[in-house]
């Protein structure tokens, strides 16, 4: 009996007057590029472009496209939007969706990046923003790992990609095992690969190929210090995610 009505006091207490922590807003200023992916049953869609955040819990879009939308006749492209978002003293936060209007729930990391999801709908989604900071050619150099997603209706797959930039514009070749509806991966080898900057974003270009896992252009935008870097196609909805790899150790500590 005494545990029915504890329980009644706690149903009983009024979540209406909890009001979410925005003492961590300023964590999210400044211009940033962003891009979200989202799949359903049906559609396709993937938007990308210039995100700025206020420092005080507003935001703007400028520049950005929404891509493919499968059978959907109702996705037209986006120009210009605007929205709000709040974020707690330890970073974890939200932000309000872009396209679907549905929070985007995440969490902005120590090097400013947000990543995060609509948990809340009927949806799969990734959302992933890190600041424009004059980055330039030599921004992105070094060995990298990449995760690669192609949530496609025909035949989606995933693939693990390992490359190499010299700082100047070339990549060379870049390793890939990809892994379909088999769990068998499918391993390639591509050569030639290069990149070339563009308003502070790496646009990588993959030799044409109707077999190659990856292929054409690929928009990469990346951290300030080029140790993180995400991105896709202009004009399809995968999403690529990696870090650039180093020698000193994993560098794992602190709260995840």
């Amino acid at each position: 009996a005494r545990m029915v009505v504890l329980l009644t006091g706690v149903i009983g207490w009024p979540l209406a007057a909890q009001v979410w922590d925005n003492t961590g807003n300023g964590k999210l200023s400044g211009t940033y590029y962003f891009r979200q992916v989202i799949f359903t049953s049906t559609d396709e869609v993937a938007v990308y472009g210039n995100i700025v955040f206020s420092g005080s819990g507003t935001y703007t879009l400028t520049g950005t496209q929404a891509i493919d939308c499968n059978q959907s006749s109702g996705c037209s492209a986006i120009n210009t939007s605007s929205g709000t978002y709040t974020v707690s003293a330890s970073g974890y936060g939200a932000i309000s969706g872009p396209v679907t209007g549905s929070p985007v729930y995440g969490l902005v990391g120590a090097n400013g990046i947000f990543v995060g999801s609509t948990t809340e709908a009927a949806l799969n989604d990734l959302f992933i923003a890190a600041p424009v900071s004059g980055q330039s050619t030599g921004t992105l150099q070094g060995s990298y790992s990449l995760a690669y997603l192609y949530p496609g209706a025909q035949v989606p797959y995933d693939a693990l990609l390992q490359m190499t930039s010299n700082g100047s514009g070339a990549i060379g070749t870049v390793g890939v095992s990809a892994y379909g509806e088999s769990s068998t991966p499918t391993t390639q080898s591509i050569s030639g690969v290069k990149y070339y900057v563009s308003n502070n974003a790496f646009v990588v270009t993959f030799p044409t190929s109707s077999t190659a896992v990856v292929s054409g252009q690929e928009y990469l935008y990346s951290t300030p210090d080029g140790s993180f870097v995400f991105g896709g196609s202009p004009t399809d909805f995968d999403m690529i995610v990696g870090v650039r790899t180093g020698s000193s150790g994993s560098g794992f500590g602190g709260w995840y």
